[in-house]
């Protein structure tokens, strides 16, 4: 079925967790967050539309214009970066900008963590000001859940299916079948679609968690506030998937703008909530977002915020990254990369130079794992410290560049107290960066 070279695809692991990230020709490499028990949670990406339908990743059946490459790994973390072209089910791109000649291209890039998170950034430039060549709408993330042929939502997905949240705890949980009255074909002729919920609760949710049959439950968490979600509810087909199910994608080569599933005959993909992240502008035409992922194990951590607490950690200490405070001589503190989800730092040249800086910890703004990355880094190995203390669990990458090195550092703390965090080294000796102690 597929002519490709050897290695097309990329595979994702965590040292300490069971779950893994798949970048595979059959989703046209758009990743998949992949449970204990082999259950597949994809995404959506960039899609709009016009007269041939919709211009998605999805219908690049050869993948022409997919195509996915690791731009790091190292113990302190993996970079994969995805870029395509999305087409329409003729095989058309975006219409171009007459003046240039450029389509629609968009580039992701997925940051990856040893807690089994990642950030994604979507990055594009808008094709341009003619009429033809706008985007009359733009969606850019659609929670779908994978089916292996002779699995239907059944078998993969909780009665509860989703649960939103806000960074305060409050919740919300949504189940199916929610609505008797409409099936699946006549979604088509209705102008507003009755099993799509857009009155979301909480009103400032900003993380959705899905409910899938196995420990691990994958979450994506969205910059509030201004973000905004929609969820589907199911349909009356039980007895074959109870959601807008179709299998023209992932895995089938046929061109389809969208085939719903008569059956569980097949490879096939559900929707159950739309996102619609806030949108940055970076000049010039440029636009970009950035989302955290992961999974965790929501038994291991139940709390009082019922199994929640790990999850919510992620996207505060994200969403909210404690203030920091540059107490050391040598070092210039970058500021926060929220697509990065790390410190920046740049270092200078001189000598006895110690990066020190206090951070602001706190319930709302806490430290769930520490991730930073130093310019101007000289190759030799690194020590970090917290409180005057080593830190037995830090990941280190040293990065090679043509314009000088930089090292990335990932440790792994939480707290909700102030600190004072310290990294020595770099004096210029060559040398490695300290591998993760556990594994990376």
């Amino acid at each position: 079925m597929w002519r490709v070279g050897e290695h097309p695809d990329v595979v994702v692991r965590f040292g300490h967790s069971p779950v893994r990230v798949v970048f595979w020709r059959g989703l046209r490499y758009s990743p998949a967050w992949v449970t204990e028990n082999g259950i597949w949670v994809a995404d959506q990406s960039a899609e709009s539309g016009n007269a041939e339908g919709c211009i998605e990743h999805m219908q690049d059946v050869h993948c022409q214009y997919s195509h996915v490459r690791i731009l790091e790994s190292s113990p302190a973390r993996a970079v994969v970066h995805w870029r395509y072209a999305p087409v329409s089910s003729r095989d058309h791109r975006w219409p171009a900008d007459s003046r240039t000649g450029w389509d629609w291209w968009v580039d992701e890039t997925y940051t990856f963590f040893p807690d089994g998170t990642a950030l994604r950034k979507i990055a594009w430039r808008e094709p341009g000001p003619e009429p033809r060549s706008r985007l009359p709408w733009l969606q850019l993330q659609e929670t779908s859940i994978l089916c292996h042929p002779g699995q239907n939502a059944g078998d993969v997905l909780e009665r509860q299916a989703l649960t939103l949240l806000d960074l305060a705890g409050e919740r919300h949980t949504y189940g199916w079948p929610d609505n008797g009255e409409v099936n699946t074909r006549e979604r088509r002729n209705r102008s507003v679609d009755p099993s799509l919920v857009r009155r979301i609760e909480p009103a400032g949710a900003s993380i959705q968690v899905v409910h899938s049959k196995a420990s691990y439950q994958s979450f994506v968490a969205f910059e509030p506030p201004g973000n905004e979600f929609r969820v589907y509810v199911g349909r009356v087909r039980d007895d074959l998937v109870n959601f807008p199910a179709y299998n023209h994608w992932p895995v089938n080569q046929t061109s389809s703008d969208g085939r719903f599933a008569q059956a569980a005959d097949r490879a096939s993909s559900f929707s159950i909530a739309q996102g619609y992240p806030i949108i940055h502008g970076a000049g010039e035409g440029l636009r970009w977002t950035t989302l955290l992922y992961g999974m965790r194990n929501m038994a291991r951590s139940a709390g009082p915020t019922g199994g929640y607490d790990a999850v919510l950690a992620a996207a505060r200490s994200w969403a909210r990254p404690p203030a920091i405070r540059n107490s050391g001589e040598g070092f210039a503190a970058l500021g926060y990369d929220a697509s990065q989800r790390a410190y920046i730092w740049r270092r200078s040249d001189v000598a006895g130079a110690v990066l020190k800086a206090e951070i602001d910890a706190s319930e709302l703004s806490p430290i769930e794992n520490l991730s930073l990355i130093i310019e101007g880094w000289r190759g030799a190995d690194a020590q970090v410290l917290i409180d005057g203390r080593p830190a037995k669990d830090a990941c280190m990458g040293l990065v090679r560049g043509l314009e000088g090195d930089r090292l990335v550092i990932w440790v792994e703390w939480r707290a909700t107290k102030p600190l004072v965090l310290e990294v020595r080294g770099g004096e210029g000796s060559e040398g490695h960066s300290s591998p993760c102690p556990r594994g990376g």
